[in-house]
């Protein structure tokens, strides 16, 4: 903690730009959001991530991997986009995260959606088929017998010989 300044805060993570260290499980309630014991409030229901720059030493480097992170979690835990909260939205006389509130939380939030992106399966545009065999049969009653179901299922089904 630097020159001591978080007191008895307690987060889920610290981000830099080289690493990120875990230190509370994520089950487990921080003590970051200055909201005490709020049902559905950041302390309650939040996992706690803390970028370490400040305001007059932005690190990009830091905010990336912050965001990374969070878009793993956010992925991890199956929430939206919505579900990214600030420090200042459970308690307003707070003007945290400084550093990313002053150079754009939108941005931020675009830096963490651009991972999440990353996490849907990528559409390919071709017209390619691919087939996939479901089964062999010795038999040929059952391999026609299987392949009425496939059908009756609402699949296409051919048998080879």
């Amino acid at each position: 903690q630097y020159n001591n300044n978080l007191g008895g805060v307690a987060v889920h993570y610290y981000v830099d730009e080289k690493e990120i260290w875990h230190c509370l499980p994520d089950s487990v309630h921080g003590w970051h959001a200055a909201d005490e014991k709020t049902s559905g409030g950041g302390n309650m229901c939040g996992i706690a991530i803390e970028i370490i720059e400040d305001a007059s030493n932005r690190n990009l480097q830091a905010e990336e991997r912050g965001a990374k992170l969070a878009a793993t979690l956010i992925h991890n835990f199956g929430l939206s986009i919505s579900s990214l909260k600030q420090h200042n939205d459970f308690y307003k006389k707070k003007n945290c995260p400084a550093t990313i509130r002053k150079y754009g939380w939108n941005e931020f939030v675009k830096k963490v959606q651009k991972y999440l992106d990353e996490f849907e399966p990528k559409k390919e545009e071709s017209n390619v088929i691919y087939k996939i065999q479901v089964g062999a049969f010795s038999n040929k009653f059952n391999a026609e017998a299987y392949v009425k179901k496939l059908k009756a299922a609402g699949f296409d089904g051919i048998i080879i010989e």
